[in-house]
């Protein structure tokens, strides 16, 4: 008996792939052209003192398009192994300035990022202030100092005040002239301990927007909660994301074969390349809470072969299509600071199905015509590398229903497993792009009868592809 097979591509779907694929590269350069075009600069942000980490979450809502925050456990390893232990304190404002600069920039290049912005919060009486300092990796770099005074409380004026030093810093544009008065002690590219001595004058000047802010401040106390932690959300942030979107085109595979076939006119099936578009999606409704709800989100993905045709050998063509589908819970588990090191454990249902459409009944009782559908357990994990991560998963599936396929053999028992590994590039803030080779693997197990129409001891079917993909993630 003939094996039913797919050509893969063929002529004409070589042809529709390039037009799919110069199709999303257009959504792509209109979409984030900034990520494509521009020269993008790669920053560590580290923040020590009182709210510390609220302070570093409103640095990174504010780093303009075209930076990209490391992922904090990248600059601090880099810098422990060059001699710097942290927290870095008033080293930065003492004799120990110049050394410790060195350390940074040496930290700098070992980990291959552009620059590091560093932040110390000194609460004092009534006000916080943030001492910031802007250092670049290159030698002749002169580093940037700032000094911004807060009110003692947060507020939703914090995030216009740290801007203005951001903007002018990394060279975003001028401050508006509100934000201009909140940009504190600009150091002269020269001066050192001179520049510390002036600071009183230059503070008292800069004190003034603050002291207006602490008139208006019952106003600010009596806003809700959850729009402060919202202006401070790390946008962009894999890992401490609201959501995230992926879509790409995958190169796909099957190979479906029967053990011990006996009776029935069984066909295998076998098909590669096969052109899949796959979407993605997770959302994580709380992210912005500081309960351990801010970690779970809801998931969700399908994918769907394009112009696939199968036939038998010298047989007339077949409209084929495959397609999958994902929903359900996922809980992100952070081992260590670093929010771009996750651990994940997912939950929800899962479909794969393969159709053959309109076939005469003596070849669509023989070729291989499947449905899978039921419970999928997965965990996954994500290792960031400065601009690359690592990512890889493996899952389970607890299949319910085999579908018209399962009922044409006595005793039908059938299980799946999967898993998938690639990698992630950083092409800007909020934007990665992927390259992921996933594989499916579904073992049927029947208990045939002399008298059944279909014999067989089991069956093999195969799924596996790689896919090239652009994320989004906010």
């Amino acid at each position: 008996m003939n094996d039913i097979q797919s050509p893969g591509f063929g002529p004409r779907g070589v042809a529709r792939m390039k037009a799919l694929l110069a199709a999303i590269a257009t959504l792509v350069l209109i979409a984030c052209p900034r990520a494509v075009f521009a020269k993008d600069v790669t920053i560590a942000v580290h923040v020590e003192g009182a709210d510390a980490a609220a302070i570093r979450n409103t640095l990174l809502v504010n780093v303009p398009a075209g930076t990209t925050v490391a992922e904090a456990d990248t600059f601090n390893t880099a810098l422990a192994q060059k001699g710097q232990k942290l927290p870095l304190g008033k080293t930065m404002e003492g004799e120990g300035r110049d050394r410790a600069i060195g350390r940074i920039r040496a930290a700098l290049a070992a980990s291959g990022l552009d620059g590091a912005l560093l932040a110390r919060v000194v609460k004092g009486k009534g006000e916080r202030t943030v001492k910031l300092v802007l250092i670049g990796a290159g030698r002749n770099d002169t580093p940037r100092d700032g000094e911004v005074v807060l009110g003692a409380k947060r507020s939703k004026e914090d995030a216009g005040k740290l801007k203005a030093f951001i903007d002018s810093a990394l060279g975003a544009g001028t401050p508006e002239p509100a934000a201009a008065a909140a940009t504190e002690k600009p150091a002269p590219a020269a001066e050192k301990a001179p520049a510390a001595e002036k600071a009183p004058a230059t503070g008292e000047a800069a004190a003034s927007p603050p002291a207006e802010a602490e008139a208006k401040a019952p106003s600010e106390s009596a806003a809700p909660p959850a729009g402060e932690s919202g202006s401070e959300h790390p946008r962009g942030t894999i890992g401490k994301s609201i959501f995230e979107v992926e879509v790409g085109p995958e190169a796909a595979g099957r190979d479906f074969s029967y053990n011990q076939s006996i009776k029935g006119g069984l066909r295998a099936f076998q098909a590669f390349p096969v052109a899949m578009l796959k979407i993605s999606a997770e959302a994580y409704p709380l992210a912005d809470s500081s309960t351990f709800l801010r970690d779970l989100g809801i998931v969700g993905s399908y994918a769907r072969t394009l112009f696939l045709t199968s036939a038998v050998q010298s047989g007339p063509s077949i409209d084929t299509t495959e397609s999958a589908y994902f929903v359900g819970l996922r809980f992100r588990i952070h081992p260590t600071s670093d929010p771009g090191l996750l651990i994940s454990v997912s939950d929800g249902y899962a479909s794969q199905a393969v159709d053959f459409g309109s076939t005469t009944n003596a070849i669509a009782n023989s070729i291989p015509s499947t449905s899978c559908s039921g419970n999928r357990l997965a965990v996954d994990a994500r290792i960031p590398i400065g601009r690359l991560s690592v990512r890889a998963g493996v899952g389970y599936r607890l299949i319910f229903d085999a579908g018209t396929f399962g009922k044409r053999f006595t005793g039908t028992s059938v299980g799946g497993i999967d898993a998938e590994l690639g990698a992630g590039y950083a092409l800007a803030h909020g934007w990665e792009v992927r390259l992921i080779g996933d594989y499916e693997r579904y073992f049927y197990a029947f208990q045939p009868t002399p008298a059944d129409t279909n014999i067989a001891g089991g069956a093999l079917d195969q799924f596996f592809g790689g896919r090239l993909a652009v994320a989004y993630v906010y």
